[in-house]
C-alpha cells in the first residue's frame, strides 16, 4: 500500500512525481513517510486521465486532477520520474489527451526554477547508446569496443572478433545478453532496426550512483549476463555496498564531472570490473531506478535526495 500524501500547511514540501506502480517511486515515498519528511505525491496515472495545468504561462503554475491541486510555489524541490503515457493503455482519443497532458507538465517542469532531480532533458544523450558511449569515451572513461549496425555483414565481422553482447540503441530498457552461434540465423532481422553490440567484458558488476559530489557504490555478483533479469537468465544476483576506496579516485571524479557536464544531479553509472581491476563503463542512466541499490546502502540515496530538496 502506498503511503498517504502528507499536507503540512505553511511548510515547504517536496513534490514527488511518478507512477504509483514504479518501484523507485514506491521506495522514496516510503522513505519519506518513515522519515516524516513533508511531501506530496503527484500521481501521473491520475493526472494523465483527467488533469490539467492552470496558469501555465505564469511563474506559479498549478497542476490539478481529481480533487488534488499542486501549486509549485508551495514546494522547495521536486523529485520527478516523468515519462510519457503508454499508447497500449488508452484508446486513440484518450491517448492523445494523455500525451497533451504529458507535454504540458513537461514544459512546466522544464521552466521551473525549483530544485529538481533531475532537470528535464538533462542527460538526453541516453536516448542514443552510441552517442552516449562516444561522450563517455571522450570524457575519459574506458569503454568496451562497441558498434551499432543494421548491416548483417558488420555484425558478422564484429562477432568474429569478440564475444559480444547486444542491447537496444535507445534508452528503452532491454535484456542484455551474449550473442550465440544460433544468432547468425537471425542476422537478417537487423535490416529492420539497428542493434547496439559491445565486446563482452568478464568480471563483476559495479553500480556507482552519483548524487551531487557524493558517490554510492554497490557490487553485484550474478551468474546472469544481465543481473537485473537473473530470474529469467540465471539463478542468483547478490548485492553489497562497497567502500568508495575500492573504486579508483580518478574514476569517481570522472563520474562526478561527467554528471555535472550533463546537468544531472542523480546519475547511475554501470561498470564491469575485470580481475586485473580494469573498470569498463557500460553506460550512464540519467533517471536511475535506484531502489534496489539503496536498500543495501541503508536508504542513503533517498535520504540525501529528500534532505537536498528540503534545504
Amino acid at each position: 500500500m502506498l503511503p498517504l500524501t502528507k499536507i503540512q500547511n505553511g511548510m515547504k514540501q517536496v513534490l514527488i512525481i511518478g507512477f504509483p506502480g514504479d518501484n523507485t517511486i514506491y521506495h522514496i515515498l516510503n522513505i519519506a513517510t518513515m522519515g516524516n519528511y513533508p511531501f506530496r505525491f503527484l500521481n501521473l496515472k491520475a493526472y494523465y486521465e483527467n488533469g490539467y495545468i492552470e496558469s501555465a504561462n505564469t511563474t506559479d503554475p498549478e497542476v490539478v486532477y481529481n480533487f488534488e491541486r499542486f501549486c509549485l510555489k508551495d514546494f522547495s524541490g521536486i523529485y520527478q520520474r516523468l515519462s510519457p503515457p503508454l499508447p497500449e493503455k488508452y484508446d486513440s482519443i484518450n491517448y492523445m489527451r494523455a500525451m497533451s497532458r504529458y507535454k504540458a507538465l513537461h514544459y512546466v517542469l522544464l521552466a521551473t526554477k525549483l530544485k529538481i532531480i533531475n532537470p528535464i532533458n538533462a542527460g538526453w544523450d541516453n536516448a542514443s547508446k552510441p552517442f552516449q558511449t562516444y561522450l563517455l569515451m571522450k570524457h575519459g572513461f574506458k569503454i568496451p569496443t562497441s558498434m551499432s549496425t543494421s548491416i548483417p555483414s558488420d555484425f558478422e565481422q564484429f562477432n568474429n572478433k569478440f564475444i559480444s553482447i547486444y542491447k537496444s540503441n535507445s534508452s528503452t530498457r532491454s535484456i542484455v545478453d551474449v550473442t550465440q552461434p544460433q544468432d547468425s540465423s537471425r542476422k537478417e532481422t537487423l535490416i529492420n532496426a539497428p542493434v547496439f553490440f559491445q565486446q563482452y567484458i568478464s568480471g563483476k558488476d559495479v553500480r556507482i550512483h552519483i548524487f551531487n559530489d557524493k558517490a554510492f557504490a554497490v557490487e553485484i555478483k550474478s551468474d546472469a549476463i544481465d543481473y537485473r533479469y537473473y530470474k529469467k537468465k540465471g539463478t542468483y544476483s547478490n548485492m553489497k555496498a562497497i567502500d568508495n576506496t575500492e573504486a579508483p579516485k580518478l574514476l569517481i571524479n570522472l563520474c562526478i564531472s561527467y554528471a555535472k557536464e550533463r546537468r544531472i544531479v542523480l546519475a547511475g553509472f554501470d561498470f564491469k570490473v575485470t580481475e586485473t581491476n580494469e573498470w569498463h563503463c557500460l553506460e550512464m542512466n540519467p533517471m536511475p531506478g535506484y531502489d534496489s541499490y539503496d536498500r543495501v546502502l541503508g536508504n542513503a540515496i533517498s535520504i540525501d535526495i529528500l534532505n537536498h530538496l528540503l534545504s
